[in-house]
């Protein structure tokens, strides 16, 4: 069997040590302070319960650091097979460990082109891979001359980490000196692990109109493939803000398989060679355009709603029985244009996951799940909030029968041959008089 080494983990990348471990495979994992925030602490408590070694480091970006914590974790280092994580925040810490101590890993090169947007659009420019207009600035001038020649509106954010808080779409001189003198404050509401990934440099790009969709490509060191791909749900009056995503995308057979196909370059041209990578793409009028690529496996409900839209399973999630005793019947099959909605929180989450799979049997054409503001109060992760399927993609409720036919179905039966001609209107009506007491 081998040994893997998860250099900090998210929800899950819990559970992807727990299917290793049940594969009878060796863990070590390495976890930082910094990224106490990145998952619930009961899940972090597991991980460190599950894994074989564990110790903590204090800075993922002090490689010396790091390797000094393998050491203490008891773990011998020349017995590593491979070294990953499914946290963005440790995808280069990962790699430069993997490369340090010799196992297999994504390379470290690639993984630092990948997380440097200004380095990732010049070498998607260097491959001939059509991309979005961009200049990289340190200051507020730098900025208002990027813009001016690229045309506003524009979208500012930070070359390095994920700062959607740092991240703005300006469409004036002012908006753009705005985002300037607020940059400071909001690097300052992040958290220590966030804040320590920025650097004094933006990325200034034009900015992208239409669909947004993201890939998940696998790579195992020889080929690369497009696992699945998925159409998101951004904020009308925020495009920045993510709200969900839904399998299928949506797109024509065609056109996911460009979508996958440019994915794919997009990667090879990174030399992002061995791993799972989540590359998020922008559908305009001129073509698929790179938003970013992220070294690392998609987080959030991605991988259950994949698993529930009744896909092959390239995500896992794993599925939760309730106790014998406690088995809740199978819901009635859903016919028709019927909206399906499992609320979260408590037993009846509890019910909707037992409930979801027969659903989705039923509903074929299309899964959605979406999370984000719903009666003014923010939902806080995936598995909490509400579920939706969506049978065609249609929100409209079942038409109710007609008043006739329930009367009808729940008259007295009458003997073959006896009853009333179909003329006689008054005795029909007698006969519905006597249903309704």
């Amino acid at each position: 069997m081998s040994h893997l080494l998860f250099v900090e983990t998210t929800g899950l990348g819990v559970q992807a040590i727990e299917y290793a471990k049940k594969a009878g495979h060796t863990v070590t994992y390495l976890h930082c302070p910094q990224y106490e925030f990145t998952a619930p602490p009961e899940l972090r408590d597991r991980a460190r319960e599950l894994a074989d070694h564990t110790a903590a480091f204090a800075d993922p970006a002090d490689d010396e650091g790091v390797l000094a914590a393998l050491r203490d974790s008891g773990a011998d280092a020349g017995t590593v097979d491979a070294a990953l994580s499914t946290l963005s925040y440790c995808a280069q810490t990962a790699a430069n460990l993997a490369e340090a101590i010799g196992a297999r890993g994504t390379p470290a090169d690639a993984v630092a082109a990948a997380r440097d947007k200004g380095r990732c659009r010049a070498v998607l420019e260097e491959h001939a891979i059509p991309s979005l207009d961009f200049e990289v600035v340190t200051t507020l001038a730098q900025a208002l001359v990027a813009a001016d020649r690229i045309g506003y509106p524009v979208i500012v954010k930070p070359v390095l980490g994920i700062g959607k808080a740092v991240t703005s779409i300006t469409r004036s001189p002012a908006e753009l000196e705005a985002h300037f003198t607020l940059a400071d404050a909001a690097r300052a509401d992040l958290e220590q692990g966030m804040a320590s990934q920025l650097d004094e440099r933006f990325i200034v790009e034009a900015l992208a109109h239409g669909d947004l969709y993201s890939v998940e490509v696998a790579a195992d060191g020889e080929s690369c493939v497009p696992l699945v791909c998925v159409g998101r749900k951004v904020g009308l009056d925020n495009p920045v803000l993510e709200l969900g995503c839904t399998v299928p995308s949506g797109l024509p057979a065609d056109q996911e398989r460009e979508l996958g196909d440019y994915a794919v370059r997009v990667c090879r041209a990174l030399g992002l060679d061995l791993g799972v990578f989540h590359v998020e793409v922008m559908h305009t009028e001129a073509g698929f355009r790179l938003i970013e690529v992220n070294p690392r496996l998609t987080g959030g409900g991605l991988a259950r709603l994949h698993q529930r839209g009744g896909r092959p399973r390239h995500l896992r999630a794993p599925r939760r029985p309730a106790p014998r005793h406690r088995r809740t019947p199978a819901p009635p099959p859903a016919r028709g244009r019927r909206l399906a909605h499992l609320p979260g929180g408590g037993r009846e989450l509890h019910r909707a996951r037992r409930s979801v799979p027969r659903l989705v049997r039923r509903l074929p054409a299309r899964s959605a799940f979406r999370m984000g503001p719903r009666d003014g109060r923010s939902v806080p992760a995936a598995d909490d909030s509400e579920l939706r399927l969506l049978r065609n993609g249609s929100r409209r409720q079942q038409r109710p029968r007609h008043r006739g036919r329930r009367l009808r179905r729940n008259a007295p039966r009458r003997r073959r041959g006896a009853g009333h001609p179909p003329h006689d209107r008054k005795s029909q009506q007698d006969v519905y008089a006597a249903a309704r007491r």
